[in-house]
């Protein structure tokens, strides 16, 4: 019982004692730091007698006596100082653990261990650790003053270096072994014995229990070969089914091209055929018949003979050359319905007769190259271990990889929201060590999340490559637009004129002028002039100027913000004057006017009116206009309170007359792209922004601040998710030789009235450019003449019936009551002082009027009938207005 008590208590105090060890390894930790960070931050200007004045304060953390307590210990035992907290560490860690530790019989083998390593340290003072002595502006000697005086001193001289160094090495390691503890290295050497025999007896136990007589190793090699065979005809499958999809694909363009060589040959048929049934009826013609058409034949001569007279008589330079003789016609008044040839607007040039679109080989060749996608087993790997991680279970059900980024699709358990995948974003891309990282919870129209990770080298997407895939040569689009290409790699075209309207935005050098370009090429190449007109602005003045002289311009590049006020505001006119144009023949669009058919009714007796039938000539077909804005921010920051209003009603309206905007910024800011503009602009491109608030403002979505750059965008169509895509590269050069080669078989032909209108907007305001315009040009029809100062003088009686009843008389007054510009009010305003109405300016209030307002404009003051009528036909209005129904 005694022992036992005795047991007991010798037990307790071990244990207490084993808590003081630990108590005292604990405490230790921070006085190990001392040292450590002593030497960490270590710098000689500290010491004085090394640099005069040293730097104050010191840069070592613990102050000058960190700093001189290092600089000892360099002079003593050199760079083997390092070792000191490195004992002091292993004491602590031994002393946490419990261990008893004695120091007084270990200390002297450590010193003695810490001798010869001083030694050795002092073998390399002139090549290994050169660099470290002159960084701490130290002398030669590694190892200190042991180590010079031990060393260099004494054994290079009596053993060479050589000899002393393996004296030195021997000297450690027995020394080594003896602060260990002969009964301790074997007790390790023991453990680590006896867990590898385990090992190989449990390895055999394995072996033996299996049928197929291999063992671990054999049977883990195997299943490697397996997998890598199984990868291998994954691969080549892969490889066949592309071949067979090209060879499809070739194939059914063949078919396709043969489909439309019958159809032409069935079409020239169709017209021989008719041609001929045509001439028929000529043929068997009645007598009748014939005396008719020779009647008319006959009138038509002696019309144009008499137009002819008259002509000459008149001596007028600029007369019609007579008409030609008409064709003998089956039977009078003949009706026939003829499809529009071409434009015969004034807004589009005249062409050659065979004006050719610029070829493809003016584009630089494919480059030839694959994207490097990386281990992609591996990276599936690495997401479903990093989000087991954290509790969350999935499964890779598929990946896609494309040109610039690859994805994969996840699979969560059924108990597990989408939204904790989102959540760890951060954690995936540092596991991954990816440059960025995008998740799609969940991928719009599958069962599952994607996660899109950047290749390790993208693929180039060029320009050429885009407008020769299928997709463009069987594109139907209007206006196509040549993006670049989706993440699965498959080619992005989208229709402008389905948009209607596109904003584009990114940040400085993310891709968004290479996309601008894009998609001006693709318009070059692809439409004529007489389909499509262009309206450029480019505040910086860099960026379209090789576009100038095209004849798809309707003006040159414009560069002053005043200027793009005039002239959304003549797009706004021109959207009106196509409506009414629509209205008069009775279509909807700008694609049912184009393909109308028109009915011609054929002379009887030539043109009697010229002048009129050319007034009332309708365009067979009207060009799309586009108005492609760069940097919007700038010009909202000039004239923003002008074009805000524009811009809005353009891209509420001008869908269906074929007039469309390509907003470009790399200012997405809500002051720029506001919420009015946005609501008529659900066509957008965002490229790589700075801050998710900027991506949010673009698309209403966060998402862009985690592109990679340099064409890596996302795009919104209307009614459909985010797709992300890679822009297509167009270079300079490839620009440069599209531009030349339009440019020498066409000449430009801009609209010499809105340029016009936009030189005067140098010295008058937009207001009263486009007051002018209207006044000028107040008509749908060609040969619309400006009143003048007729319709001034129709406007007296107006600005007289304002001033009657407003009682006041200023410039500002007209402009607003009657609806014109400040101009045209001025101008009112000076004939109505010169008539005595009213009379000088006199500051800034309104001017006196000198006519008698009880008994309303006296009879004598010109204009008064005019006047009163006008007063008459107002009250009158009025009457109506306020007669209840």
């Amino acid at each position: 019982m005694d022992a036992k008590i005795k047991d007991a208590g010798t037990d307790r105090l071990e244990l207490e004692r084993r808590r003081y060890r630990r108590v005292i390894g604990v405490l230790l930790f921070p006085i190990i730091l001392f040292p450590l960070l002593s030497l960490v931050t270590y710098d000689w200007r500290d010491i004085s007698w090394l640099n005069a004045p040293p730097i104050s304060p010191p840069a070592n953390l613990i102050g000058l006596v960190g700093a001189w307590s290092v600089f000892i210990g360099y002079s003593v035992m050199g760079l083997t100082v390092w070792v000191v907290p490195f004992f002091a560490l292993v004491f602590s860690g031994m002393l946490l653990y419990g261990r008893i530790v004695r120091v007084g019989r270990r200390a002297f083998w450590m010193l003695l261990f810490v001798v010869a390593l001083c030694c050795l340290v002092q073998l390399g003072s002139t090549t290994l650790f050169a660099g470290a002595l002159e960084r701490l502006n130290m002398k030669p000697n590694a190892g200190g003053a042991i180590g010079y005086w031990l060393m260099t001193r004494l054994l290079a001289r009596w053993f060479s270096p050589v000899g002393g160094g393996m004296l030195m090495v021997s000297i450690m390691f027995f020394a080594l072994l003896m602060a260990v503890g002969l009964r301790t290295l074997f007790d390790g050497l023991g453990r680590l014995t006896g867990w590898w025999e385990s090992r190989q007896a449990a390895a055999d136990t394995e072996g033996a229990e299996t049928d197929d007589g291999l063992t671990p190793r054999e049977r883990e090699r195997q299943k490697r070969l397996s997998l890598k065979e199984a990868a291998r005809k994954a691969k080549e499958e892969a490889r066949l089914a592309r071949e067979a999809e090209r060879e499809r694909a070739q194939a059914e363009r063949a078919e396709e091209r043969q489909r439309k060589e019958e159809a032409r040959a069935a079409l020239a048929r169709q017209r021989e055929e008719a041609r001929a049934l045509g001439r028929e009826p000529r043929l068997a013609e009645s007598p009748a018949a014939e005396r008719l058409r020779q009647r008319i034949e006959a009138a038509k001569l002696a019309a144009a003979a008499e137009r002819e007279r008259q002509r000459t008589l008149a001596a007028q330079p600029a007369a019609v050359p007579p008409a030609a003789e008409p064709a003998p016609s089956a039977a009078p008044a003949a009706v026939k319905l003829v499809a529009p040839a071409r434009p015969v607007a004034a807004s589009s040039p005249p062409l050659p007769e065979a004006y050719p679109l610029p070829p493809l080989s003016l584009l630089n060749p494919i480059p030839k190259g694959t994207a490097d996608h990386g281990d992609i087993d591996k990276t599936a790997e690495i997401l479903v271990e990093t989000l087991g991680q954290f509790n969350v279970p999935v499964e890779v059900v598929g990946t896609t990889p494309g040109p610039v980024v690859t994805q994969y699709e996840l699979r969560p358990a059924p108990n597990i929201k989408v939204e904790r995948i989102a959540n760890l974003t951060a954690n995936l891309q540092m596991a991954l060590e990816a440059r960025s990282l995008r998740v799609l919870a969940p991928i719009p129209g599958k069962n599952a999340v994607g996660i899109e990770i950047p290749n390790r080298r993208a693929c180039p997407v060029t320009f050429r490559e885009i407008v020769e895939g299928e997709a463009w040569c069987r594109s139907t689009c209007e206006i196509p637009l040549a993006l670049g290409k989706d993440v699965a790699g498959n080619d992005l075209i989208y229709d402008l004129a389905k948009a209607p309207h596109l904003l584009v935005a990114g940040a400085t050098g993310s891709g968004k002028s290479v996309c601008l370009n894009a998609i001006l090429n693709g318009f070059l190449i692809s439409r004529t002039p007489e389909q499509l007109r262009l309206i450029l602005v480019d505040p910086k003045r860099v960026e379209f100027t090789c576009y100038n002289d095209l004849p798809h311009l309707l003006v040159p590049v414009i560069n002053d913000p005043k200027k793009v006020a005039f002239g959304l505001r003549w797009a706004i006119m021109e959207m009106e004057k196509r409506y009414r144009l629509f209205q008069k023949v009775g279509c909807r669009n700008i694609v049912a006017f184009n393909s109308r058919q028109v009915v011609q009714q054929e002379e009887l007796f030539g043109d009697e009116a010229p002048g009129e039938a050319a007034q009332d000539e309708t365009p067979a077909r009207l060009p799309y206009i586009v108005i492609v804005v760069d940097e919007v921010a700038d010009i909202m920051a000039a004239v923003g309170k002008e074009v805000e209003p524009a811009i809005s009603r353009l891209t509420s309206l001008s869908r269906a007359v074929g007039i469309h905007l390509i907003l470009a910024t790399q200012r997405p800011s809500v002051d720029v792209i506001t919420g009015t503009i946005k609501a008529n602009v659900p066509g957008r491109i965002a490229f790589k922004v700075s801050q998710a608030n900027d991506s949010r403002t673009i698309l209403d979505n966060p998402g862009a601040e985690e592109l990679i750059g340099k064409g890596d965008m996302l795009f919104l169509r209307e009614g459909s998710q985010l797709m992300r895509a890679q822009g297509a590269w167009v270079s300079d050069e490839e620009i440069g030789r599209v531009v030349e080669f339009v440019k020498a078989h066409c000449r430009p032909c801009y609209d010499q009235a809105l340029i016009g209108r936009l030189d005067k907007i140098k010295e008058s305001d937009p207001d009263d450019a486009m007051t002018d315009e209207r006044e000028e040009g107040d008509g749908d029809e060609p040969g619309a003449e400006s009143a003048g100062g007729d319709d001034e003088d129709a406007l007296m009686p107006n600005a007289l019936e304002v001033i009657r009843m407003t009682r006041r008389a200023s410039t500002t007054m007209l402009q607003r009551r009657l609806g014109i510009g400040y101009t045209r009010a001025a101008r009112l305003m000076d004939k109505l002082e010169e008539r005595g109405i009213v009379g000088p300016q006199v500051g800034s209030g309104t001017r006196e009027i000198l006519i008698d307002l009880d008994n309303e404009i006296p009879s004598n003051t010109p204009f008064a009938d005019q006047a009163a009528a006008a007063g008459d036909d107002a009250e009158a209005e009025e009457g109506r207005l306020d007669d209840p129904v």
